[in-house]
């Protein structure tokens, strides 16, 4: 493990934007080399410099005549590094160039030390250059790739630029108390004792919204399940599902566990079957469910082949948090950017098609079937519960809103998208994540035909 922690970056930035690799999984991995406050300046250095990183390839590569070449990833990604301390961070720039050209030694780059060193100091010379240099293509203005802009500037034609912006930003620390011990208020009180500061949530009621992120070992009572780590707008499944004591509920793709343990937390006397595809990323489910001193029936199984894990007994609730393009989410994981690619996005519409119509037919008349993810794609979102709709007549749809929520919606469009059936939630709007919900009612013999219901997440109905 190199002692120059922007080396340390430098190597793991480009793992992940020329070899592919998760940003969190391998920020991991070097991690545990790292003290916790080295650890926390790699983590800076790599999430910030990968946020941006579209715009400092192009200025990079518009500085020299001979770019240098992607082959020469970890050296581009070092001088990526550079670029975002001197343009995005609050390091002194004396320091920031001065430990990144010595980064260049470190990983065997003695031959680029000048050219590291020149670029640079002409950053730090001529920042009106730098700003001509990323408005020259929108890949560059924005930091988001071609494929992303076209797709966004098509599902939200008036609002795809504060999509674009939102996502740039970092997203703040988000807290979900657990309501069997406590309340978002009493909890704050115990963090303003430690000097901490927080706010309680608009419309998730369990959330407390950090004004500055803080290690868990200084958050009161986390290792004994007080309090968990949750962006607010996961939080809002738990309100969505309506839970009832003694329902039988499925949490269809539950890694790694938090809307599990945020069930559990609301309605400890039912029976939770915990499903995931991953067997290893089951394992965290467990061990969240632990340290919150609750328990779930865990399998390991694709939720869409039911002779591999259903017995044949219906469910009350079942809460599908499909898998998606992630588009929602790049304020927390700007990798999503490099990683995704347009094809995928069809791949993962199969996937939830599959999972949708296989999980209908484990959901009880009258029962309910949260549909979520946390893309801002409509061919993943809203055109998805349209399709299935037109196939299976029995469903019918509830609308999440209330008065609190009606009353935000009627701030500048910017701050907040519009969807037919379901909602949708824009990156940052109400320090939320961007995310998509449909609630799916699948009517019995007795109930009316189809209508659009609406439903609160506040309790407002």
């Amino acid at each position: 493990m190199s002692k120059n922690l922007r080396a340390t970056a430098a190597i793991i930035i480009a793992k992940v934007a020329y070899s592919h690799q998760s940003l969190t999984q391998t920020f991991e991995q070097y991690a545990k080399a790292l003290s916790g406050e080295n650890a926390s300046l790699v983590k800076a250095l790599c999430f910030g410099t990968l946020r941006f990183f579209p715009r400092f390839e192009a200025l990079m590569d518009n500085a020299m005549s001979r770019p240098i070449k992607k082959t020469e990833g970890e050296l581009r990604a070092l001088i990526a590094v550079g670029i975002y301390q001197l343009l995005d961070s609050r390091i002194p720039a004396h320091a920031a160039i001065s430990e990144t050209v010595d980064a260049s030694l470190i990983l065997k780059k003695k031959w680029a030390k000048g050219l590291v060193n020149a670029l640079l100091r002409r950053v730090q010379r001529e920042p009106e250059w730098c700003i001509t240099q990323f408005n020259k293509t929108e890949t560059a203005q924005y930091c988001f790739p071609e494929w992303l802009i076209k797709t966004i500037k098509k599902d939200w034609p008036e609002t795809w630029r504060s999509v674009l912006e939102e996502s740039n930003l970092q997203a703040p620390m988000v807290l979900r108390v657990n309501c069997n011990q406590s309340n978002p208020e009493k909890y704050k009180e115990l963090l303003q004792e430690l000097d901490i500061e927080s706010t309680t949530h608009a419309l998730a009621k369990d959330a407390l919204v950090m004004a500055h992120p803080v290690n868990v070992e200084k958050l009161p009572g986390f290792f004994e399940g007080l309090v968990s780590i949750q962006d607010a707008a996961p939080q809002l499944s738990a309100d969505f599902l309506d839970l009832k004591p003694n329902h039988r509920v499925l949490d269809a793709c539950a890694a790694p566990g938090g809307k599990t343990g945020h069930i559990l937390e609301r309605q400890p006397s039912i029976h939770c079957v915990a499903l995931d595809v991953d067997e290893i990323r089951l394992r965290k489910v467990e061990n969240n469910l632990r340290r919150l001193g609750l328990k779930a029936q865990c399998i390991a199984a694709d939720a869409a082949q039911l002779d591999t894990w259903w017995d044949g007994v219906l469910f009350d609730r079942i809460l599908l948090d499909a898998p998606c393009s992630g588009t929602g989410v790049i304020r927390r994981h700007p990798d999503i950017k490099l990683l995704r690619k347009a094809a995928d996005i069809q791949q993962t519409q199969l996937i939830q098609k599959a999972l949708l119509e296989q999980l209908w037919k484990t959901l009880k008349p009258g029962g309910r079937l949260v549909y979520s993810t946390c893309s801002i794609i409509h061919q993943e979102n809203e055109h998805q519960i349209v399709t299935f709709m037109k196939k299976n007549p029995d469903a019918e749809i509830i609308q999440p809103k209330s008065n609190l929520i009606l009353s935000l919606q009627n701030e500048p469009p910017k701050d907040n998208l519009n969807a037919q059936l379901g909602w949708q939630i824009a990156p940052g709007w109400n320090q939320m994540d961007g995310f998509f919900y449909a609630i799916l009612c699948k009517r019995s013999d007795e109930m009316p035909s189809f209508k659009v219901q609406q439903h609160s997440p506040t309790g407002e109905n």
